[in-house]
C-alpha cells in the first residue's frame, strides 16, 4: 500500500504537482509524506487545521511588539555594522551624534537611519510604545525556503484560507527560469510578492467526508485542483506482520509479530462489531495508528531498567498493547481485550493503570517519543 503511495508521491514531486491524500485516520499519509522528505533529505512543515483555524496562523501577520531600548540598541549596532566597518565602530560608538549626522549627509542608509530615529523618539515620547511587525506563518516560510508543506485535515479549513491556497494552486510550478510570487496582502499596505522557491512542494491530507458530520467534504473547486490518492488501510497480514517485525526487530531479537497482528486484527473486530465501549460509552476507534502507538511502547519499555529480559520481550509487548488498547476502554471491555492479549500472548500481563486510580507510585519511564507510565 505505501510503496504504490510513496510512487504516487515522488511523482507529484517530480512534475511539481500538488498532492491530496485522503484516507482514514491513521492510515499511514502524513507519515509518509515524512518518509520521503526523509528519503530525500528535505525539510517537511506540517500545519494542522481546525475549525479555529485562521489565514494569519498559516500565512502570517501584523503583531504588535513592544519597543524597548534593549532592541533600538541591537538594531543599531546591526545598523552601524552595515554601514561602516566593523574596525571603525569601537570609535564611532563614542561619537554617536556627530556619525550619525555625517552618514545621513553622505547619504547612507538615509531611509534606514531615519525610521531608526523616528521610533527612538516614539519609545522616548510615549511611555507605552507598540510597533506592527509583520510575522510570517509557515507556508510563506516554505515558500521562501523551498521546504515541503503538508496541510493536514484541509477539508477543516476557513473559506478565505482555502481561497489564499486556490490562488497559490493556480499559480503553477516555479522555475528559476520562470520565477512565480505569492502576494501577501496580510503584510499590509500594497501587498508583498513572495518569490516561490522552486523546490517548495504542498502536499494536503484529508479524511473521507463520510466518516461523520464532523468531516465537511473539501470543495470541489479546490479538490480538483490537487492530484488525489486514496490511501486505503493496511489490511494484508503480510503488511502487517512486516510492520510490526521493522518496529520491534532492533530491540527484540524475535518478536512475536504474528501474535501482535491477531491481538490488533481481533480488537478491531471487537470494536467494529460494538462489543467494546470507551470511558465514556462511546464506541472506540482503533487503528494502524494505535498499533504503531503500542510497538513505540514497547520498545520504551525494553529500554527501561525495571525491565526484566527473561521472556524474549514478551512482557514489553504485553504491556504496550495492554496499555494502548485496554487503557482506554470500559472496565467490562477491558476484561475482554487483556482476554483475548493473553490468549494469543500467554504470560502474566496486569491490566493498565487508569488515571486516577489510587494504586501507589506510578513508575514513569520517559522517552523523547513517548511517556510511557508503568
Amino acid at each position: 500500500v505505501h510503496r504504490r503511495l510513496l510512487e504516487f508521491l515522488a511523482k507529484c514531486v517530480v512534475y511539481n504537482e500538488p498532492a491530496l491524500l485522503v484516507g482514514d485516520t491513521g492510515c499511514g499519509k502524513t507519515t509518509t509524506v515524512q518518509c520521503l522528505a526523509r528519503m530525500l533529505n528535505r525539510e517537511l512543515m506540517v500545519y494542522n487545521f481546525s475549525d479555529q483555524s485562521e489565514a494569519q496562523e498559516l500565512i502570517g501577520g501584523l503583531k504588535p511588539l513592544p519597543i524597548d531600548a534593549g532592541d533600538l540598541i541591537k538594531r543599531w549596532h546591526i545598523l552601524m555594522d552595515k554601514t561602516f566597518s566593523k574596525k571603525s565602530n569601537a570609535a564611532l560608538a563614542a561619537h554617536v551624534d556627530k556619525t550619525c549626522k555625517k552618514a545621513l549627509a553622505a547619504g547612507r542608509e538615509e531611509e534606514e537611519w531615519k525610521k531608526l530615529a523616528q521610533e527612538c523618539k516614539a519609545a522616548t515620547e510615549t511611555k507605552v510604545s507598540l510597533r506592527f511587525e509583520f510575522v510570517e506563518g509557515q507556508l510563506l516560510t516554505a515558500l521562501r525556503t523551498g521546504a515541503w508543506l503538508v496541510l493536514d485535515e484541509i477539508n477543516l479549513a476557513p473559506g478565505d484560507v482555502l481561497q489564499r491556497i486556490a490562488g497559490l494552486l493556480e499559480q503553477g510550478a516555479s522555475t528559476e527560469e520562470s520565477p512565480k510570487y505569492f502576494e501577501v496582502h496580510e503584510a499590509g499596505g500594497a501587498g508583498v510578492k513572495i518569490p516561490i522557491h522552486p523546490d517548495f512542494r504542498l502536499f494536503a491530507c484529508m479524511n473521507p467526508s463520510h466518516l461523520g458530520p464532523a468531516k465537511k467534504p473539501l470543495p470541489a473547486g479546490i479538490r480538483a485542483r490537487f492530484c488525489e490518492y486514496y490511501v486505503d488501510e493496511v489490511v494484508e497480514d503480510a503488511d502487517l506482520i512486516q510492520l510490526v517485525t521493522d518496529g520491534l526487530s532492533k530491540h527484540l531479537p524475535n518478536p512475536p509479530s504474528e501474535a501482535v497482528v491477531n491481538v490488533y486484527k481481533k480488537v478491531r473486530e471487537m470494536a467494529r462489531d460494538g462489543q467494546l465501549s470507551d470511558g465514556q460509552g462511546g464506541k472506540p476507534v482503533f487503528s494502524l495508528r494505535s498499533l504503531s502507538r503500542a510497538l513505540r511502547f514497547a520498545r520504551t519499555f525494553v529500554k527501561s531498567p525495571r525491565y526484566r529480559h527473561h521472556d524474549g520481550g514478551l512482557e514489553a509487548v504485553r504491556e504496550g498493547l495492554a496499555v494502548t488498547f485496554a487503557g482506554v476502554l470500559s472496565e467490562s471491555s477491558e476484561a475482554k481485550v487483556m482476554e483475548e492479549i493473553r490468549r494469543f500472548l500467554p504470560g502474566p500481563s496486569k491490566a493498565p493503570r487508569r488515571i486516577g486510580q489510587a494504586a501507589g507510585t506510578l513508575d514513569v519511564v520517559v522517552e523523547k517519543e513517548a511517556v510511557c507510565i508503568e
